[in-house]
């Protein structure tokens, strides 16, 4: 299964590194190249394959949308070409508009509506 984050924040990255466990995943983002968790204390190094733009000719099985909403379209014209009909897409960001605007980017594909709960944030490099 061939999926994809886009957004490198503490969502994007904190999903990212919780499936990279167990699926290969390619987290797409111009804001980060490791990602540590801190959880009961011990501070943890994920392996996702984090990378600034999709690879060509490769389509995702799954795409996940965890960018802020301002930079929501750059993101769609950065991936459109490795979406296809059977590619499904889940938006987590904030309100309804996301939803909207992908539906109308990707007609042919599945887009879901999404939510997440999560307390989450990325720090800065030290």
């Amino acid at each position: 299964m061939k999926i994809a984050i886009i957004g490198g924040g503490g969502v994007g990255g904190y999903i990212a590194a919780m499936l990279s466990e167990i699926l290969e995943v390619d987290l797409i983002t111009k804001s980060m190249d490791k990602i540590f968790i801190k959880q009961d204390g011990k501070i943890k190094e994920y392996f996702p394959n984090i990378i600034k733009q999709p690879p060509k000719n490769k389509i995702y099985d799954i795409v996940i949308f965890a960018t802020k909403s301002f930079v929501l379209k750059e993101y769609i014209d950065l991936i459109k070409e490795n979406i296809d009909k059977d590619t499904i897409i889940l938006p987590l960001l904030n309100g309804i508009e996301p939803y909207i605007q992908l539906k109308k980017s990707f007609p042919n594909s599945k887009v879901l509506k999404g939510a997440i709960y999560i307390i989450s944030n990325k720090k800065a490099k030290n």
